[in-house]
């Protein structure tokens, strides 16, 4: 989906393409505020925003699918 990048992250009225993803208790572990965010209008304790703009691995957002994925299916 794409959003003002300002719902996640402060003063940014640029739109960006995100993908929110759920990771349950292991959310904490993969933020790290640049391109991985507490998910804005989701449980924040089990999901997570990704910015899709090129600045994180295909293989990195590729695994992080199927955990969410292996997640949902618990």
């Amino acid at each position: 989906m794409n959003i003002s990048k300002n719902k996640i992250v402060g003063n940014d009225n640029k739109e960006v393409e995100v993908i929110n993803l759920m990771l349950h208790d292991k959310t904490n572990y993969y933020i790290n505020n640049e391109t991985i965010f507490l998910a804005y209008h989701m449980n924040k304790k089990n999901w997570v925003s990704i910015i899709l703009d090129e600045s994180l691995a295909n293989d990195i957002i590729f695994n992080l699918i199927d955990i969410s994925y292996n997640n949902s299916n618990k």
